[in-house]
C-alpha cells in the first residue's frame, strides 16, 4: 500500500506530543498512520527529517511504501510564552523610538553628504523663489509618498498584492533559520 506525505515547512505549537498529522498532509488508506508520535516533550526548535518519519512508519508496518512529496525536512518550534501587554507596548515603544531616531539620522546624514541645502538654494535662485517652503514642503511630501510606495503600505492597507520588502526579508530570515536548525541537528547526529 502506498502512502503519500507532504511535510509542512514549519509548525509552532504548545502541544507536548507531535503526531504525523500535525506536521504533514498524509494520503493513506490506513488512518492509524496519522497518530504516529513524531516528537515528545519538545523544547526549543527541532528539525524533523522525512527519512526519520519513513523509519517510524516502517517500524510500525514494513509493507507500506512511503512517498515523500516536497520538502525533505521541516522545523517544529515550541510556542513561546507571550509577554504581558504592558511589556509588549513598552517593547513596541522602544523599537519605534530607536527606528525613528535611526531614520532621522540616516536622512540628515544623506542630505548633509549630498549638500541638499545648497541644491535648494540653487533652485531658489534659479527660479526666483523667495520662500524656501515652496521647495521643502513638496520634497517632504515626496519622501513620505516614496516610503509608502516602496513599502507597499498606506496605513493598514497594501497598495498592490505584491509582497512588501519586509515580507520578503522575513521569509528569507525564516528560511535561513530553518536551514540552520536542520544543519545543526544533522551535525549533532553524525
Amino acid at each position: 500500500m502506498d502512502i503519500y506525505i507532504k511535510l509542512k515547512k514549519t509548525l509552532t505549537t504548545d502541544k507536548k506530543v507531535i503526531y504525523l498529522e500535525d506536521i504533514a498532509q498524509v494520503i493513506s488508506e490506513d488512518v492509524s498512520i496519522l497518530k504516529i508520535p513524531i516528537l515528545k516533550d519538545i523544547t526549543g526548535t527541532h528539525a524533523v527529517r522525512a527519512i526519520d518519519i519513513i523509519a517510524l512508519i516502517n517500524a510500525r508496518n514494513k509493507k507500506l511504501i512511503v512517498n515523500v512529496i516536497g520538502l525533505d525536512y521541516m522545523v517544529v518550534e515550541k510556542k513561546k510564552q507571550e509577554l504581558p501587554v504592558f511589556l509588549q507596548y513598552l517593547k513596541v515603544g522602544l523599537i519605534t523610538a530607536v527606528l525613528f531616531v535611526g531614520c532621522i539620522t540616516a536622512i540628515v546624514t544623506f542630505h548633509t553628504e549630498t549638500s541638499l541645502d545648497k541644491v535648494f538654494i540653487l533652485y531658489a535662485e534659479t527660479f526666483s523663489i523667495s520662500r524656501m517652503a515652496f521647495l521643502y514642503v513638496p520634497y517632504a511630501i515626496g519622501i513620505g509618498v516614496g516610503i509608502i510606495v516602496f513599502f507597499n503600505h498606506a496605513f493598514s492597507r497594501k497598495l498592490t498584492p505584491d509582497p512588501t520588502p519586509i515580507e520578503v526579508e522575513m521569509n528569507l530570515y525564516s528560511s535561513d533559520i530553518i536551514e540552520t536548525v536542520v544543519e545543526s541537528e544533522e551535525s549533532e547526529n553524525e
